[in-house]
């Protein structure tokens, strides 16, 4: 009796694994379905509408006093690269331009830079 019960729960349990398949295959399915057959957003034609700009504060440390400060003249270079990017590429902000103003925060740690605002 035992194993009659034992072999129905794991005909059971294999039933379900199996149903959880299919379930995911065809969520997988439908998902690039919708991928594929999507035209996603395309740009419009501005039509000699000017950007609208947007303001984005950077705040590195970025002097050599500061111990830290190879992190922030490193990030420096990838956040101008991807404020760049973004503004080269019609479909992200379509409307408006990225500019980014930063400031050297002077201070070596996360702790520093709180306790200035405060």
């Amino acid at each position: 009796m035992a194993v009659a019960i034992l072999a129905t729960g794991r005909r059971r349990q294999r039933c379900w694994r199996r149903l959880l398949l299919r379930a995911h295959l065809f969520a997988a399915i439908l998902w690039l379905d919708a991928i594929l057959t999507c035209n996603g957003q395309k740009p419009i034609n501005l039509g000699g509408v000017k950007k609208r700009d947007v303001y984005i504060a950077g705040f590195f440390p970025y002097g050599n006093h500061v111990p830290e400060s190879h992190v922030g003249r490193g990030v420096m270079p990838s956040v101008k690269l991807a404020v760049d990017h973004i503004n080269e590429n019609p479909i992200v902000l379509r409307n408006y331009r990225l500019h980014m103003w930063w400031n050297d925060t002077e201070v070596s740690n996360v702790h520093d830079s709180v306790y200035v605002f405060y």
